[in-house]
Parts: structure tokens; C-alpha cells; sequence
């Protein structure tokens, strides 16, 4: 029986969890994510740096605005060239790997992970 016959759509199962990436190597929801996160993260440092060097706040929001775009556009061109060629998510778990093995800022978080080990199949020859 043919498709059109049982009226159904064909669908490829890889494409359900597959979402294409924007702009470098960020989703929608990624690049959102990496924009208003470093806003936020930037606010704090140059609103307060705005107001009393510059004399105004939206000196600083504006220098916060261009800063989150440059890092966001970093991080997005850094993402393209660790996914390329694998899963997306597999970038999250790399970085959930680093961030318990080695630690970011002194501050190791337990994810679950097995450290990499060397497995020997070799017998030693007697």
C-alpha cells in the first residue's frame, strides 16, 4: 500500500528532536538564551559604570547591549565549530562534562559522568 492510499504523512524520526541552528551555531532558544543571559551579566558592570563615569544609565545599557552582541556573536561562532559535524546537544554535554572534571571558576558541579579511562583488551604475553 502506497502512502497516499492510508492517508498518512511520511516522517522521518531523526527531524522530531533536530532543530536547525540560526545563526552560527545557535538555535533560536540557544541564542536568546546567550543574549539576555550576558545583558543581564553585563548590566550589572556597566549601568553602575555609566552613572557615575558617563553621568547617565543609558550610556551604560547601550554599552551593555553592544557587549552582549559581541560576545553573543563569539559564542555563537564558537558553537558553530564545536558542533560541526555532531548532535547539537552534544555541546551541552561537553560543557557539563568540562564543567565537572576540570571546573569553571573553581566550582565543579557533579553531573553524573564517568572520567575517560584507558581500557586494555591486550593479554600479557607469558
Amino acid at each position: 500500500m502506497a502512502v497516499e492510499d492510508e492517508r498518512t504523512v511520511d516522517v522521518v524520526l531523526d527531524q522530531f528532536d533536530y532543530e536547525a541552528p540560526v545563526i552560527g551555531g545557535f538555535t533560536h532558544k540557544e541564542l536568546a538564551t546567550c543574549f539576555f543571559g550576558s545583558l543581564v551579566g553585563t548590566c550589572f558592570l556597566t549601568l553602575p559604570f555609566g552613572a557615575l563615569v558617563l553621568g547617565h544609565f543609558g550610556l551604560g545599557f547601550i554599552m551593555s547591549v553592544v557587549f552582549a552582541f559581541t560576545f553573543t556573536a563569539y559564542a555563537a561562532r564558537r558553537a558553530y565549530t564545536i558542533k560541526k559535524g555532531r548532535p547539537s546537544y552534544m555541546l551541552w554535554v561537553d560543557i557539563k562534562r568540562k564543567w565537572q572534571n576540570e571546573g569553571y571558576f573553581g566550582l565543579k558541579l557533579n553531573f553524573g559522568f564517568v572520567k575517560s579511562t584507558h581500557w586494555d583488551t591486550m593479554r600479557e604475553r607469558k
